[in-house]
């Protein structure tokens, strides 16, 4: 769960925490997209300018320190006090600061990051006249209220051959999916009286025929053969009753957000290797860099992926600190909190 690679060793100690996760999990209202214009809006407020659709073509070195950005089309963004990427650490260190900045050993380490083979995802979104009918509910009518769904394993050799699958770059011999129907528990994702759902079948980016580009011919059917098995959980999910369908590819999710390589939503493998202190490397894991007054902030930090918030709200922290400044959120006593666990 959560793109961790579940058949790698030393990762007991994740149990207890998505135990705990998942005893309050969160839906943003009206999608995450409104959440991502809330902050938009916030940021504006506050004084800060956004520049939207001017992509960073550099970061601006000088004398070991960052000085600012530059833009795709020859403008610079000076920094007066630090610059912060999102980024993964490739493209933030080999391609934005460049490896002449850099220590050979460090850049070397960085070009080592490695991205799951089996957190990729095919997006199978629906707007539906009514939501799933789950077959299970006529058995367990709580299922008619579930968020998460998931559907197609029936036992961990089948999980084991999801991961086989692709690695080696084919499709998943036994069609598994999770996803959910938002609009069960937040109406306003959808016009009154309609439905949305979605399911997140695990698939290989790098395809065995054809490489990653044999996703654009060959989703729409792909999505149809995963429709059919969602089907066979749900029968309601009939031509009749599905407005509209469509589907990304894990290519399509590199090209919309090229900071998941691969497809990889968590923006680099979960693994023992690529975890807590050690994301994405030991020496950036306080998420400041060896570029002074440049620090990480995004998904290639500690705890990863999904929307949290958690990466940013820690660099912001340490940044804070950095700069002198007392924060004006109220950080948790960490070790009180781990008190209250005895």
């Amino acid at each position: 769960m959560r793109g961790y690679e579940l058949d790698a060793e030393g990762l007991g100690d994740v149990v207890p925490g998505m135990i705990a996760g998942g005893v309050n999990p969160q839906l943003c209202k009206g999608t995450s997209h409104r959440l991502a214009h809330h902050l938009h809006r916030m940021a504006v407020s506050y004084g800060g300018d956004i520049l939207e659709a001017r992509e960073v073509v550099r970061v601006l070195v000088e004398d070991g320190v960052a000085r600012g950005v530059q833009l795709a089309d020859g403008a610079q963004v000076l920094a007066r006090r630090f610059v912060a990427s999102s980024l993964d650490p490739q493209t933030t260190f080999l391609q934005l600061v460049g490896p002449e900045h850099l220590d050979a050993g460090f850049a070397r380490r960085v070009s080592g990051y490695e991205y799951s083979a089996v957190s990729p995802i095919l997006s199978v979104n629906l707007s539906l006249r009514e939501p799933p009918r789950y077959r299970a509910a006529e058995r367990e009518p709580a299922v008619a209220r579930s968020f998460m769904i998931i559907a197609g394993l029936e036992c961990s050799a089948d999980l084991d051959d999801l991961y086989d699958a692709c690695r080696a770059g084919e499709l998943p011999r036994r069609l598994f999916m999770n996803g959910a129907c938002p609009t069960i528990h937040d109406p306003t994702q959808a016009p009154p009286g309609s439905h949305t759902a979605f399911m997140w079948p695990l698939v290989p980016y790098d395809l065995k025929d054809g490489g990653p580009t044999r996703w654009d011919a060959i989703k729409e059917a792909v999505m149809g053969c995963y429709l059919e098995r969602w089907r066979q959980y749900a029968p309601n999910l009939t031509p009749a009753n599905i407005l509209h369908a469509f589907t990304n590819s894990p290519l399509d999710i590199e090209r919309h957000v090229p900071n998941m390589r691969g497809g990889d939503w968590m923006v680099g493998a979960l693994n023992t290797q690529q975890m807590y202190d050690r994301r994405p490397l030991p020496e950036l894991a306080r998420h400041r860099t060896p570029i002074d007054r440049l620090y990480l902030c995004g998904s290639c930090c500690h705890p990863g992926g999904n929307i949290t918030g958690a990466p940013g709200y820690n660099a912001a922290g340490i940044i804070a600190a950095d700069l002198g400044m007392d924060p004006w959120w109220h950080p948790h006593d960490i070790e009180a909190l781990w008190g209250e666990l005895r």
